[in-house]
Order: C-alpha cells, then sequence, then structure tokens
C-alpha cells in the first residue's frame, strides 16, 4: 500500500513539474539556444537579443510570453520557429488582461550577408505593438514566414528596407496587417485590420484575399495580381507612387472606391473586375501605360470618375453594355472628360470574367484533403448523388478545372497540374453552384 502510494506521489509530482514549467529569459544569447516544448512557456521579462552567429530554435508548441512593453531583438543572428498545423508556436503577453500593443515585438536586426536569418512557420502573434520588425537591408529570401496568423496586434509587420517573403498567412483584427515594408504577401488573407497592406514601393500581393478593412491596401507602388479586394470601407486599393505597377486580374468588389491612382508612372490596369462598389475607379494623376479588358459593372455611384487635370482614355474595356449612352452616365468627371469604346467580353481573350467568386458555402461539411496541395487532392464526405461536377477557378473566376463525379460515390480524387497559388473549388449541378471553398496549392 505505501508503495502504490508512493508512485501515485511520484506521478502527481511529475505531472505537475510539467504542467507548471516555465522558463524565464532575458539579457544576450551569443551562442546556439533551443527553447523546449518540455520547458514552455517562455517568459521574456526584460530585453532579449539573439547576437551575431547564434541561432534560436524554437520547437512546435512552445508559447513564448512577453512582459509589458519587452521585445526580443535577432541582432544578425537567426531565429527558426517552425510549428505545424497542429502544434503552433504562440507569441503573446504574459498578462491576464492583455490588449493591443501591450508587450513590443520580435525585431529583425537584418544582416544583408545572412541567407533565411529568419525563418516561420505556423506560428501566431498577439497583442504586440509590432508583432514583427524587420528592419536592415536584406536579401528577397532572408525573411521566409508561411502558414502563420497574426490578431489583436497594433501592427502585425512593420519594417524598412527589409524584404519579406510571406505565404499563406492570415492578418486579421489588427490595426494595421502590413506596413512600412517591402514584401511578397502570396496566398493570404488580410481581413478585418484599419489598414490592410500600407506598404512601401515595390510590394508584391499576389492570390491574396484583402477583405473588410477600413483601407483595404495604401500602396507607395508595386504588383497586385489575382488578388480579391473585397467590402473595405474607404478603398480596395490606393496607388500613390511607384515605377512598373501592375494592377492585374483582380476581383474588386463592394468598396468604397475600388481603385484610386494618384500618382506613380508606368502603371499597367487590366483585366480587372470592378463591381458594387461605390465608385469603381476613380483617376487624380499619373500616366496609365495600359488599361484594358476591365469590366466595369454594377457600381453605386460611377463605374470610373475622373478627378485628375487631363483626359483619359479608356478604350477596350466591358462596360455590361454597348449603349453609350448608359456608359457616359456611369463615367463622372469634375472637368476633363472620359473616353471610351465599350468591347463585348470575349474580346479579352479570358472567357467569362463576369463570373465571380462570392463567399465560401459549405452545406454537407465536405472535406478536402490536404489543404494546402500540390494540385492533387480528395473530397470526402460528398452525399451520393450531389452534384453532377466539380470545378475549379481562379479567384477572377476564370475555369481552369472541371471534372464530372459519379453518383455513387462519397469521395473524389482530383489530380489537376494547377500552378502555385489560391484556388476555388467548386460542386456545381444544373449550373448552380451548391458547394464553394478555397484551397491553396503549394509547389
Amino acid at each position: 500500500m505505501k508503495r502504490y502510494l508512493l508512485l501515485n506521489l511520484i506521478a502527481i509530482l511529475l505531472f505537475s513539474s510539467k504542467s507548471f514549467a516555465q522558463t524565464f529569459i532575458s539579457g544576450n544569447i551569443a551562442t546556439d539556444s533551443t527553447w523546449t516544448l518540455a520547458a514552455s512557456p517562455y517568459i521574456i521579462t526584460d530585453t532579449t537579443r539573439i547576437l551575431t552567429g547564434a541561432t534560436l530554435t524554437i520547437e512546435p508548441g512552445v508559447t513564448v510570453k512577453f512582459a509589458n512593453g519587452k521585445y526580443i531583438e535577432i541582432y544578425h543572428g537567426k531565429i527558426d520557429a517552425v510549428g505545424t498545423a497542429s502544434d503552433s508556436i504562440i507569441f503573446t503577453s504574459n498578462s491576464l488582461t492583455p490588449y493591443s500593443g501591450i508587450w513590443d515585438q520580435v525585431h529583425l536586426n537584418l544582416d544583408l550577408n545572412v541567407h533565411v536569418c529568419c525563418h516561420m512557420a505556423y506560428c501566431k502573434f498577439m497583442y504586440a505593438r509590432y508583432g514583427l520588425y524587420a528592419d536592415g537591408n536584406s536579401s528577397i529570401d532572408s525573411v521566409v514566414i508561411e502558414n502563420s496568423t497574426w490578431q489583436n496586434c497594433t501592427t502585425a509587420i512593420y519594417g524598412g528596407d527589409a524584404n519579406c517573403m510571406l505565404d499563406s498567412c492570415d492578418l486579421h483584427n489588427n490595426g494595421t496587417g502590413v506596413g512600412g515594408m517591402w514584401v511578397k504577401l502570396t496566398n493570404s488573407t488580410i481581413s478585418h485590420n484599419g489598414n490592410g497592406v500600407d506598404g512601401a514601393p515595390d510590394n508584391v500581393l499576389d492570390h491574396c484575399i484583402v477583405r473588410a478593412n477600413q483601407i483595404g491596401i495604401n500602396y507607395g507602388g508595386g504588383n497586385i495580381t489575382y488578388c480579391i479586394i473585397d467590402s473595405n470601407t474607404v478603398n480596395g486599393i490606393y496607388f500613390a507612387s511607384g515605377y512598373s505597377n501592375f494592377i492585374e486580374n483582380n476581383n474588386i468588389r463592394n468598396n468604397g472606391i475600388g481603385l484610386i491612382l494618384h500618382g506613380g508612372t508606368n502603371t499597367h490596369i487590366n483585366n480587372n473586375i470592378f463591381e458594387y462598389n461605390s465608385i469603381g475607379f476613380r483617376y487624380e494623376m499619373g500616366p496609365i501605360s495600359s488599361i484594358q479588358c476591365n469590366k466595369f459593372c454594377n457600381n453605386n455611384s460611377y463605374d470610373v470618375y475622373n478627378d485628375g487635370s487631363g483626359n483619359i482614355n479608356l478604350p477596350g474595356n466591358y462596360w455590361c453594355t454597348s449603349d453609350s449612352s448608359l456608359i457616359s452616365h456611369r463615367v463622372g468627371t469634375s472637368y476633363y472628360p472620359v473616353t471610351y469604346m465599350p468591347v463585348d467580353i470575349g474580346s479579352c481573350g479570358y472567357g467569362l470574367l463576369t463570373s465571380t467568386i462570392e463567399s465560401e458555402q459549405d452545406v454537407f461539411g465536405i472535406n478536402i484533403y490536404p489543404n494546402p496541395n500540390n494540385g492533387d487532392f480528395i473530397l470526402s464526405n460528398i452525399p451520393v448523388g450531389y452534384g453532377e461536377f466539380v470545378r475549379i477557378s481562379e479567384l477572377t473566376g476564370r475555369i481552369v478545372f472541371e471534372q464530372k463525379l459519379a453518383d455513387s460515390k462519397t469521395e473524389v480524387k482530383i489530380q489537376s497540374d494547377l500552378n502555385s497559388g489560391l484556388y476555388i473549388w467548386e460542386i456545381v449541378c444544373d449550373n448552380k453552384v451548391l458547394n464553394r471553398r478555397k484551397f491553396v496549392v503549394q509547389k
């Protein structure tokens, strides 16, 4: 009996020590270090620096908590924080009553000569002033972040002269999603922030969703391609400067103003959908190299408004009608005119651009796995006899794949040769969409 009680007491003590393990961190770290799940959470009690030549490795499942106003600085060192889909790494406040900005930042003080000085995946940042602050000149692949989330931060990601690559990330409920930095953002969602992306010149957004922010994208310049810019209160996109800007193949809808052009040179605005905005496109200043094959339809006040100091010419765009008198009522100007020559949608060479991506629908809980995938995946839990075929579309609505469904099957294997990006799969019957979900292809 005594032996039995002793074993139970040892088990309780072991469980308790594991449950209440915590490690306090401050000061400089000059050698390679690993923060383990067994010693988690790590409490940052004062400024902590990873010095030149040192690498900090953080294991999946670790939680890093910060005292008020404190931060970690990667000072010409490296950080490798790679969690998993089921065991993410969390950066958050140590307060019982946290709020946005209560702790300071993870500061990446980058070294130009270090290749991939920061690699993060499946990380979550909450309640920071800056979730990540990247600073210093760096090569394009010095900061690589994947499948990570920022929420309730004053600014999720900020920096100057720092190149970062973010893929399959989610930035929501922050004051600003991305601010000030040179960033390539792919296959990601930026939603319910004050400013979605408030960026420097030469930023790149590709296959992203920018939705329900106050201001969607406020750019000095750069490229925006194959994105959904939806339901941003003030405006979807504001372009102020930059060289060789490309705004192409986007679905820009339900915003205050879809696109404002206020500067820049060599700007290309092609193959976009402008629908259900207060104003689809407002021109203020800056030369336009090309503006063709856009769909300007169903915007509430004006499809296009010229607020600039010269004429703008819009040949080769689609207005949902060829009647010039109807189009003229959808085009506004403060002084200088807008000229246009409508075209049929098919002449643009990309099929039915009128097909738009609405909100997701999931009636029966149909599963997709894996997601992300390489273009090959399985849809399961399909009710017998439900739907005629599976259809895959790009964000612009262009159909890239279709496959018939067998009546007796509850599972279907899809094998497609898709490029990396964000796509929509749909189950269709009698030309009606029964289910619609997003998925990511990564190669």
